[in-house]
């Protein structure tokens, strides 16, 4: 294939990808105030940081990453489906890149069929992404991401002959769309943990294996922490905007800052009561109460908290017989602290918790305060025992599963308004009219329209996801051969011989790895809510390294062929 009918036959995948993403469109969730609904209220940069039209409580109970994504299309006017499909079409061009750069392969006809298996990957027809909510961004952002983070491993480690003009470019682009990537969701510090690992290996290559000269090595390194200086700078600015406007130096009131701090604290409370499911138990939120003379002298807030209407009821009318589940404290003690008027401000917020944490953890160090043994993979969760952890396989399992098997039904529907609870599309517009034109107008969707072509969309989604379930089968399978029979090849080889084969084997085993910790976390945190909906929702970060285990343990198993090895390096 010549280089000018592989270009045209790009353009023509990517018009269709666009094509398929407006014949899905989204659905929009106007009454998920804390959710949907808080990101299109954040968009509105002027009334989120000048007239702070929220509560305060609410302002900075989610990161910006996305709102500014929204915000970016309401000034553009890029319609919001065809910028999601533009994302997956860098991810795509991405993965080619390091496909090719990787294998060494340049048979195009072969490169196709890597990238449109990228850009029509089906989480992008899934329910996750059919809805109108920052994890539909994530999954594109994600594969573009993680793949340019592997492409930064390739560029040390491969040696690879960039001039110092493409290095520098490289790395800023790269920083740029990690730090967006990163504020998109507050869980993103194992993209930096992942970012960490990568830079590390890199650094030990440059400084002790590669055989530069110092003055290059020293510029090489330089430009090799360039993404974690951007996403440092990036952060010292974001806090620094919200001190300027909102007078605390964090990102996040609810995980971070004071009152993240205090919840961190309350999980490490010893009570025999918490589970996986109950991390902080009604016992250690009382003991909190008790043991901080702050909070004890607040009798008001400790009686909402008690009987927070998030959890009791009149048949369970406080939290011991309705217990707070997983993270929910955090939203809890934000209800309570607004309604008692506990703080009336941001400051005002991080200045009491601080004076309650001082006395809570003088309690731990003394022994007022006795700290729970179990063990935490972060401390923004709930512990578990060994045992507990054991018990977290079937999850972890059933993430693979799920992606693998493409089970999150698109549940595509004519209307674009998801309706609430029993109410009519009709009454659904009515009452949340003011904040459905919001998203409109920064998404450039007409929601209040229907979608016509939703039936189409149905069967096209049925279609795409049946030829990935058995693809993901064959692929899968086909990985863990090869990486047995390119394993086997490198022990009985010179690494001079195989280096190729060993760096893909690295990378394929490194990134099945991160995959299954993250499948861990993922169940660890999952397993308070629906546990199926929950690992399809918060799962996806799984996709981009399946994605990149399937490709490359595919290509590991068909390069034991000479055959076919001899075949895609022949250009036609």
């Amino acid at each position: 294939m010549s280089t000018k009918n592989f270009f045209i036959v790009g353009g023509i995948l990517l018009a269709l990808r666009i094509l398929a993403g407006r014949l899905f469109g989204v659905t929009f969730w106007p009454f998920a105030y804390y959710d949907d609904a808080l990101m299109f209220r954040y968009a509105d940069l002027s009334e989120h940081f000048v007239d702070q039209s929220l509560r305060y409580i609410d302002l900075l109970v989610k990161d910006m990453g996305f709102p500014i994504f929204l915000k970016f299309l309401q000034v553009t006017g890029i319609v919001y489906t065809d910028a999601i499909s533009i994302i997956y079409f860098f991810g795509a061009v991405m993965f080619t890149l390091l496909f090719s750069t990787l294998t060494d392969i340049r048979r195009k006809e072969i490169l196709l069929i890597i990238y449109v298996f990228v850009l029509f990957n089906p989480v992008a027809f899934s329910g996750t992404s059919l809805r109108l909510y920052r994890n539909s961004a994530l999954a594109p952002f994600y594969i573009l991401v993680i793949t340019m983070m592997v492409y930064l491993f390739v560029i040390y480690w491969k040696n690879l002959e960039l001039t110092l003009k493409q290095r520098i470019c490289f790395s800023v682009i790269f920083g740029f769309f990690f730090t967006w990537t990163y504020y998109m969701k507050e869980d993103g510090i194992w993209l930096l943990m992942s970012l960490a690992a990568i830079i590390v290996t890199c650094f030990f290559h440059e400084v002790f294996i590669d055989t530069k000269p110092l003055k290059e090595k020293f510029i090489h390194t330089l430009i090799l922490f360039l993404p974690l200086i951007m996403w440092f700078s990036g952060t010292v600015a974001y806090k620094s905007i919200n001190e300027h406007y909102f007078g605390v130096y964090i990102i996040n009131n609810r995980t971070e800052g004071e009152l993240g701090r205090f919840l961190k604290n309350v999980y490490h409370i010893k009570s025999a009561e918490r589970t996986g499911k109950i991390w902080a138990p009604a016992d250690a939120v009382m003991k909190a109460f008790d043991t901080s003379e702050t909070l004890k002298n607040n009798v008001e807030l400790r009686e909402n908290v008690l009987h927070t209407p998030w959890f009791t009821n009149a048949d369970k009318p406080t939290i011991f017989e309705a217990p707070i589940h997983g993270d929910f404290l955090g939203w809890v003690m934000l209800s309570s602290i607004y309604d008692t008027k506990t703080c009336l401000t941001l400051a005002d917020q991080e200045t009491y918790f601080k004076k309650v944490n001082q006395e809570l953890e003088t309690a731990f160090e003394n022994g007022t305060l006795e700290k729970d043994d179990k063990f935490y993979i972060t401390s923004s969760m709930g512990g578990r025992t060994f045992s507990e952890i054991l018990q977290l396989k079937e999850g972890i399992a059933l993430a693979y599963i799920l992606h693998l098997f493409v089970t999150d039904n698109p549940n595509i529907t004519e209307y674009r308004i998801y309706t609430d609870n029993d109410k009519t599309f009709e009454d659904t517009v009515a009452d949340y009219k003011g904040i459905i034109a919001k998203a409109g107008d920064f998404a450039n969707i007409d929601f209040f329209a229907k979608n016509e072509y939703y039936k189409q969309a149905y069967t096209f989604s049925l279609i795409t996801f049946w030829i990935y379930r058995v693809l993901n089968l064959v692929l899968v399978s086909c990985s863990f051969v090869g990486i047995f029979l390119a394993v086997r090849k490198i022990i009985h080889s010179s690494v001079k011989e195989c280096s190729n084969t060993l760096l893909t084997v690295v990378i394929v085993t490194g990134t099945l790895l991160l995959s299954a910790v993250y499948a861990l976390a993922i169940s660890w945190f999952s397993e308070f809510l629906v546990v199926v909906a929950a690992l399809n929702f918060y799962g996806i970060g799984i996709i981009p390294m399946l994605i990149i285990f399937e490709v490359f343990g595919t290509y590991l198993f068909l390069n034991s062929f000479k055959s076919i090895r001899k075949y895609w390096y022949i250009e036609k």
